[in-house]
């Protein structure tokens, strides 16, 4: 009896043993689960900060080229403005010229004759 009583109280020892040792690996289980789940949860928060921050960086860098475009602009018309005046200037010019020589060749022709 002796005997049988200790075969008993092994395999209670050992059902018991195996009990915890599963009760053991399930928290470890689902620790290391929440912790994985954690952890991609924080890498999702880091990509979308630095997704963030890419787009701050690349709208102010657009911002500051639109203002140089706009002054380089700015510049542009005024050189534009300038020539199209230096070009009206020669246009007349031009013309005085022309009718100051048909008149010299009006006069030549008079002295001719």
């Amino acid at each position: 009896m002796e005997l049988i009583e200790l075969g008993k109280m092994i395999m209670l020892v050992l059902g018991a043993t195996g009990f915890w040792k599963l009760l053991d690996l399930l928290l470890k289980y689902r620790t290391e689960k929440k912790l994985k789940s954690a952890e991609a949860r924080n890498i999702n928060a880091s990509t979308e900060k630095h997704i963030i921050e890419n787009w701050v960086l690349w709208s102010q860098k657009l911002e500051e080229r639109l203002q140089l475009s706009e002054s380089l602009n700015e510049k542009l018309q005024k050189k534009i403005n300038c020539l199209e005046r230096k070009m009206r200037d020669v246009v007349k010019k031009n013309k005085e010229l022309v009718t100051e020589i048909l008149e010299l060749k009006k006069e030549g022709k008079n002295a001719i004759e």
